[in-house]
């Protein structure tokens, strides 16, 4: 995010929601640019809001989750989300953090 959506009305700003982040140092200017972060995984350093989850997310090679993905499988926040991934697989009622889906269900 970049630091000018701190300069915007919260109202205005980006939402940041079912990301998986691989290294927040501190809250500026990622976490406080935003209009709110929701169902986010942070693999190293701080999480931006109480949704938030730290740890490790176990993707394959290409970036998609398997089956030991447990901070990312069934975690996301459906109110920001759009209904397909980035492949176009419909997602879940129970929808994945990140780009992809995980097919193994």
């Amino acid at each position: 995010m970049s630091w000018r959506y701190g300069g915007l009305p919260r109202r205005d700003r980006p939402f940041l929601v079912n990301n998986v982040i691989g290294f927040l140092e501190r809250p500026w200017p990622v976490c406080k640019s935003v209009r709110a972060a929701v169902s986010n995984v942070v693999v190293h350093g701080t999480t931006c809001s109480a949704s938030d989850v730290n740890g490790p997310i176990d993707l394959d090679s290409r970036g998609r989750p398997t089956a030991a993905s447990a901070l990312v499988i069934d975690a996301g926040s459906r109110r920001y989300a759009p209904p397909t991934d980035i492949t176009g697989r419909r997602r879940g009622s129970d929808l994945d953090i990140g780009a992809f889906e995980y097919p193994g269900r």
